[in-house]
């Protein structure tokens, strides 16, 4: 079995297959705006996020007073 070059990670950068995205920045609590090359033109759209961190083990959210999930 061949092993997945780093941009082929789903974990780290996703399922998406989107084309052209140039920037990504937060729009708000719950949301992104993302830059998109579309020919010659530069778009917008705005999309829902959900913020996450990567954790080795649960113990370390020890005290951390926000919901999370596992």
């Amino acid at each position: 079995m061949k092993p997945l070059a780093l941009e082929e990670s789903e974990v780290l950068f996703g399922s998406d297959p989107l084309q052209g995205i140039v920037a990504v920045e937060p729009s708000g609590d719950k949301t992104m705006r993302l830059f998109l090359r579309s020919g010659k033109k530069l778009v917008t759209q705005e999309e829902p996020f959900v913020s996450f961190i990567l954790v080795e083990d649960e113990k370390l959210m020890k005290g951390f007073k926000n919901p999370y999930r596992v």
